[in-house]
């Protein structure tokens, strides 16, 4: 594994296989996260044949097993977590484009929210101070939860928005078995599509539980139409491993739903993500220096730079995608 894999590792949310394996998940559900967090580490043997078998996308169908516990050492998790420790939004978006998303998606008091992969609830949190919706957020981070509840404290919104520690994939999945399970006016997953083994796959499960004609939030990376191969190779991705703009309304519409409006992140929206992580490590690594952990540290932050300043602020994009459920 290469540097610049690494920081894909870290944005993608591989955590969830170090996760499972920490709290013991039974050993059928082992597998499958497993399968999901694997398809999304470039460089990773997939099984043949499999329609997204070079990326995130389709339904865990691979077989491949790989160490995803840890990097360098160090759970990637934790990574994750000491990288944006001082973050609220846990994506390419600033404050005012999260809201700007609100506001697209014309939001009504009393509409319901189920968030998958949720962070620290900012969204959540966010919305139902501003529009009046309610919510529920899942996550899989020990110290994420946490923070997503104070915050809805803080901003006197815990009475309509919960959040409670689970894996995506087997939420939804739960959720949608039970005979009277809650149908939501509004289903996200916003920059964690390898809940399902991608876009395809986890639009399969948000449907399961969203009403007739409600909205599906997808968070989705895409590549600039004039990424050059180096740029693919320098991130560790094939190219067909994301599509452009217009190739993902492509994947949307292969998937049944309706593209009705988006919020893209930019360059500057990336640096605020990705550059504000670079002071919040070198501080972790100077009040750290001992620890066992900053090698790892370390070698995010010098990979988090370069690649970032070399081709992600430029090709990789990141936006998210409104889509119905009914055509």
């Amino acid at each position: 594994m290469n540097g610049a894999q690494l920081l894909l590792i870290i944005f993608g949310g591989v955590a969830v296989a170090a996760l499972a394996h920490r709290r013991g998940v039974r050993p059928g559900l082992a597998a499958v996260v497993l399968a999901a967090a694997g398809s999304f580490i470039p460089g990773v043997p997939r099984a043949a044949g499999n329609r997204l078998a070079r990326r995130p996308n389709t339904l865990n169908p691979w077989t491949a097993h790989r160490d995803t516990d840890t990097v360098a050492g160090m759970d990637v998790l934790r990574i994750h977590e000491i990288a944006e420790a001082g973050h609220r939004i846990l994506n390419p978006f600033t404050e005012d484009k999260l809201m700007l998303l609100g506001e697209v998606c014309r939001l009504r008091p009393g509409q319901r929210q189920l968030d998958i992969a949720s962070g620290k609830g900012e969204m959540l949190c966010r919305w139902a101070d501003a529009f009046g919706i309610e919510g529920h957020g899942v996550d899989i981070s020990e110290v994420f939860v946490p923070a997503a509840r104070a915050r809805a404290a803080e901003l006197g919104v815990a009475g309509r928005v919960t959040f409670t520690l689970g894996e995506g994939a087997q939420v939804l999945t739960e959720m949608a078995v039970q005979a009277d399970h809650p149908q939501y006016d509004v289903v996200s997953c916003i920059g964690a599509t390898w809940i399902g083994g991608g876009l395809a796959g986890t639009v399969a499960l948000m449907r399961r539980v969203v009403r007739p004609g409600g909205l599906l939030l997808i968070g989705e990376p895409y590549w600039a139409d004039d990424t050059p191969d180096q740029a693919y190779t320098g991130l560790g991705l094939p190219k067909e491993d994301f599509t452009t703009l217009v190739g993902t309304l492509d994947r949307i519409e292969a998937a049944g739903l309706e593209l009705v409006e988006m919020v893209l992140a930019d360059p500057d929206s990336w640096d605020r993500y990705t550059a504000s992580q670079w002071w919040t490590v070198s501080d972790w690594l100077r009040e750290n220096a001992a620890s066992p952990d900053a090698p790892a540290m370390r070698e995010y932050l010098e990979t988090c730079r370069r690649t970032h300043l070399r081709y992600q602020r430029r090709y990789l994009g990141w936006g998210v995608f409104v889509c119905r459920t009914e055509r």
